[in-house]
C-alpha cells in the first residue's frame, strides 16, 4: 500500500457537522477518546482528513490537519472531558 494513502484519516459525518465544516464554523473534529480512537490515532501520523456526508452520500470535503492531539478537560461538542482533537487547516477539495 502506498504510504501517502496512510497518511488521510477518513471520517463520515452527519449532514449538520458536515455542513458546519463546510461553512467554516466548525474548525475542529473531535472524537471520543477510547480504545478504538486512541488505537487509530495515536503515535499515528496524518496529513490530510476525507470527511465524507452520510454513508449514502458522495458530497465530500478534504482539509489538511493542522494537528491531531489527545485533550482533556476543553470545551468540545461531544461534551467529553478526554477527546481526540483534529484541528482543521486548510481546504484542498
Amino acid at each position: 500500500m502506498d504510504k501517502a494513502y496512510n497518511r488521510v484519516l477518513f471520517l463520515i459525518l452527519t449532514e449538520y457537522w458536515f455542513d458546519k465544516i463546510k461553512s467554516g464554523e466548525k474548525t475542529h473534529e473531535y472524537r471520543e477518546a477510547r480504545d478504538y480512537w486512541n488505537i487509530r490515532l495515536a503515535g499515528k501520523r496524518f496529513d490530510h482528513v476525507y470527511f465524507r456526508r452520510g454513508y449514502k452520500s458522495k458530497e465530500r470535503m478534504i482539509f489538511k490537519i493542522k494537528s491531531i492531539e489527545r485533550k482533556q478537560n476543553i470545551p468540545n461538542d461531544l461534551n467529553l472531558p478526554d477527546v481526540w482533537d483534529i484541528e482543521l487547516g486548510e481546504r484542498i477539495a
